[in-house]
């Protein structure tokens, strides 16, 4: 407590003392609001649904989903985009306990926990765990619950970071990257990863995951992009 008062948190945005992000500025992160797809959350023009219940996208059509459904309170835009590069590529560590602690907070009560056998989080490579120095979707697998979570997903081969690849690229690079450690007959699995943009990472996770004799797989990130 006496480290708090003498070092009290600064808003990394607007700089006013108390918080990594203040209550201000945290109201600024755009969060994804209905009508969306049911599959994989992505906005949906109100005046195409009519009114229908169960929503399926134009890329959940085109693309088969290996994941039930999908969860991510954020969008990946404005203040959301620069925290994730703040944490992720600027290395500040500072803001994992802040990033963290807003992930569990937003997923509360939308992961049914009971129903999940394994959390899986979205392998990080050797070679970017070394860049970074932790691994921000395996603490977040972890913080939605310890017990649960296992490493079950190993990269075959090297893939190219996401960031900065074009759409076409993005969805190509990852598929048939992924095997599994060993057979999960009948189990429930939750995916996890940071950002979700094409899908592509996560549903080949999925695929992965089926394919070892998985039941059902959900899957949840921080925040998703939207395509225009």
């Amino acid at each position: 407590i006496l480290a708090d008062i003498l070092y009290p948190d600064k808003c990394i945005y607007c700089g006013v003392w108390g918080e990594t992000v203040c209550e201000e500025c945290v109201n600024k992160f755009e969060r994804l609001e209905e009508p969306y797809c049911s599959i994989c959350m992505h906005p949906v023009s109100k005046k195409s649904i009519g009114e229908a219940k169960y929503i399926i996208c134009i890329q959940c059509q085109k693309r088969p989903r290996f994941f039930r459904k999908f969860y991510a309170p954020f969008v990946y835009s404005g203040y959301v985009k620069e925290f994730i590069h703040r944490l992720k590529y600027g290395k500040d560590y500072s803001l994992i306990p802040y990033f963290i602690r807003l992930f569990t907070e937003t997923i509360k009560g939308v992961i049914e926990i009971d129903k999940i056998d394994w959390i899986v989080p979205v392998p990080l490579s050797k070679k970017h765990f070394r860049v970074r120095g932790f691994n921000i979707v395996k603490i977040m697998a972890e913080r939605i619950s310890y017990k649960k979570t296992k490493e079950l997903i190993t990269k075959k081969a090297e893939v190219l970071p996401q960031a900065g690849l074009s759409l076409s690229q993005r969805i190509k690079n990852p598929i048939n990257a992924f095997s599994c450690k060993e057979e999960i007959k009948d189990k429930n699995v939750l995916v996890v990863d940071d950002i979700f943009t094409t899908g592509t990472t996560i549903n080949e996770c999925a695929k992965t995951l089926v394919c070892a004799g998985a039941k059902e797989v959900e899957a949840v990130a921080f925040a998703r992009s939207v395509m225009e």
